[in-house]
Order: C-alpha cells, then structure tokens, then sequence
C-alpha cells in the first residue's frame, strides 16, 4: 500500500494522527477495522496496532522512537489486518507453539490481535488487546519455544511470582541466579530487556543496601529503580524483578494454567517431558524442602521432599505431578504441603533435571544419593 502524508496534530495533552476525509475515503478502510500502521520518518519507522478511524492516538513509545512532534509531516502505511493466524498443534519440531495457546480474548473479553512475522530465521508474534477505552501496550513473543527453558520460566512464577491477574508480571527470590534466570527467559521469549524492571523491598533499618543492589545490578545486569520499605525481618530484604503489561502477564499465566493442566494428566506424553522436567525442577527451587532423616551412625539415610503453599488446588496439582516422578506424595492440609519420601531413583531423576539449583537444599541432595551409593545403590 502507498503512504499517505499525514501532519502530527495535539489534541488535547497527546499526540494524534487525523485524517482528512479525501484520505479516508481512498483507504478502503472501515471505522474499527483493526489495522497496522507503520509511521516513518526519515531513515527511521515505527510500527503499530490500532482500531481504524479518522483520529488515531499515538504511543507514548512511537513518540519516543521517532522523536514525533506536533506540527511534524510523515509518511503513514496503512495495513488492515486479517484474521488472526492459526496453529492446529502444541509443538512444532519439538517446541512449544504459542500461537496454540493464545486466546481469542482476555479475561475481561478483549478482543486479541495478532500479526506473525520472521525476524532473524525466528518466527514471531505481535500481540495487542483492544478495550472500550483503547487498547494494551503491544507485546512481541517467540512463536516457537524450547520447552525446558519455558518450564523453567513457568515453575519459577508458579513457585515464587505472579500467580493472578495483575498489571505486571512480577518475580521475587533471594538467589540473584534465579533473578539471572529469570530475565533471560524473558528476553528469549521476547522481552526487551529495557522493559525488565527491578526493584528492592527491605527493612526500614537496613543497613547495608547499596552494597546489595550492587550485587543484584552486577550479576542481573538490571539497576534497580525502586526501593520500597518494608515491614519484613529486621535487615531482611527482597529484589523482585518484573515487566508491567497486562497483557503479558495474562497470556503468560494462561500459558501456566493450560500447561501445567496438561503435565498433570495420567501420561506426560514425550513432547511435554522437558517441559515438566523444568517446571517442577523450579517449583522444588521456589517452594520445595529436602528433609534428611539420619537415624543412627553409619546408617542409610532416609530423605523426604516437600512443596509448600497455600493454594490447595496447586497442592493437588504438584502431588499429580510427582507421581510421574516415581513418588508417593500425599498432601499434608495442616502444614499446607506436599510431602513425599524419595528413593535412589527419584533423587537422581530430580538431580538430572535441575531440582534444587541454586537452592540449599541441592546439597542434601547429593548428601542422599551419596549415601545410597555408599551403600551399595547404583
């Protein structure tokens, strides 16, 4: 389609683009359509989502990339957009496919856009939401994803982050690796990592704050912008890192819900095992206890595993879950918890998979299967 030149109005505290009616007519556009408009300036472009009409509000993004102001001529590309695309499968050559798990609308019955594109021999996903009052920021993912670092990033929410519809997507855990952790996945599902934001939470006393914000900067590669007190142990503390989109946040704990549903059922089919394997490995890194239980000198050790938390559905879930893992869990109402003896073989599977890195309870681990080893297990 050929641009049109269109002047940058004010109207009002924001920038907009109008469209004369002579302009109007020759789009063959309708009013709501939903369209793509790419806004260039010089060498430079900007890309957008919007509903069709005769005046379209700019993003405070667009006007920032392109240095827009009120007065200024470019050229506009108008775009509709087609049906959204589609995907009859999870996985795609081995990876998760989540154009398959986007919904048609969100919680709230917001209708969601999506145009595909290939960038760098990746496939990608441009999502927006459109409400009565505009419209969300617009989000980029990955269409095809390794199951295992998507495992991870899920059981790393699932254990210690964002569990709820909330405006951002948000994660807290003392490990500065897992934080690590963390903002890479967001970055290679298709985060900018200008958009990953972190923030301290401490005891009003503390005494030694800029010393670890230097640690978290240092190894997280993210400064933290915000220092909130808080009523937690005297000289404790906390670092969350997050991303404010609602409209991420809902995808992603859509894709929580949907998959961790799937790994529950009677047969992990093959596909869906890296998957598990770094969804519960995170959970047990998050919320998961190694008990070692030594009843006498030069005795085999005796090991149980346990998954806290407060929401007895996810304790019905991960119980499930760690029946595929060769374990007898039950469920513990009173102390709120999963609990499980381990054997020779579930310790190892748990270790292959990456259960307790970064987390004490990694040592115990070894300390177990060691001690079974000694003892003549193999």
């Amino acid at each position: 389609m050929n641009p049109v030149i269109l002047e940058i109005k004010q109207i009002g505290d924001r920038l907009a683009l109008y469209i004369p009616r002579k302009i109007l007519l020759s789009l063959n556009l309708k009013k709501g359509d939903n369209i793509k408009i790419i806004i260039k300036k010089g060498k430079n472009s900007y890309e957008l989502f919007s509903k069709f009409n005769y005046l379209i509000s700019l993003t405070r993004d667009s006007i920032l990339n392109l240095n827009l102001k009120k007065g200024e001529e470019v050229n506009i590309y108008f775009e509709k957009l087609q049906k959204n695309p589609n995907s009859n499968s999870l996985f795609n050559k081995g990876k998760i496919d989540l154009l398959f798990l986007i919904p048609n609308k969100t919680s709230k019955e917001n209708e969601i856009v999506i145009d595909e594109l290939e960038e760098n021999s990746d496939r990608w996903l441009k999502i927006k939401s459109f409400h009565n009052r505009g419209s969300s920021k617009l989000i980029k993912l990955k269409r095809f994803v390794d199951p295992y670092i998507l495992g991870c990033f899920l059981g790393q929410l699932q254990s210690e982050g964002t569990k709820s519809f909330n405006e951002k997507l948000e994660f807290c855990n003392k490990s500065l690796q897992e934080h690590l952790d963390f903002v890479e996945s967001l970055i290679y599902l298709g985060t900018p990592k200008q958009k990953i934001l972190a923030k301290l939470d401490c005891d009003k006393d503390m005494k030694n704050i800029e010393e670890e914000i230097f640690k978290f900067q240092n190894k997280v590669g993210l400064n933290v912008k915000y220092i909130g007190k808080s009523s937690i142990s005297r000289n404790g503390f906390g670092f969350k890192s997050f991303v404010r989109s609602t409209i991420f946040a809902e995808l992603i704990l859509f894709f929580m819900d949907s998959l961790r549903d799937k790994i529950k059922q009677d047969i992990i089919e093959d596909n869906m095992v890296p998957f598990a394997d770094g969804f519960i490995a995170k959970v047990l890194n998050g919320d998961g206890t190694i008990y070692i239980i030594n009843r006498g000198n030069h005795r085999i050790l005796q090991a149980r595993l346990s998954i806290a938390d407060g929401n007895y559905n996810y304790l019905e879930d991960y119980k499930k879950i760690l029946e595929k893992y060769g374990l007898k869990p039950h469920i513990n109402k009173k102390q709120k918890c999963v609990r499980s003896y381990l054997n020779y073989q579930s310790a190892k599977k748990l270790l292959s998979i990456g259960a307790f890195n970064n987390n004490p309870n990694h040592e115990k681990l070894i300390l177990f299967i060691n001690n079974l080893e000694a003892h003549g297990y193999k």
